[in-house]
């Protein structure tokens, strides 16, 4: 599984943290993801959904300068 929002590859069942949106559970490489994701999830849970290089940038979630 992979970090929605760093795009790192997650263990769903080791994961260090985990969230749920509209009935769908997200696994975090680290707590940094979990709460940019928390914040503003929709932007986060449609990106995993759809095209994951429109938010992977560096680690921290950032998007990377186009």
């Amino acid at each position: 599984m992979k970090d929605p929002v760093c795009g790192a590859q997650v263990d769903e069942k080791s994961a260090s943290a985990t969230s749920s949106y509209q009935g769908q559970k997200y696994a975090f490489c680290g707590t940094d993801c979990k709460q940019k994701f928390d914040r503003n999830p929709q932007r986060y849970a449609s990106a995993s959904h759809g095209s994951q290089q429109q938010t992977q940038g560096t680690h921290q979630g950032e998007r990377a300068n186009r």
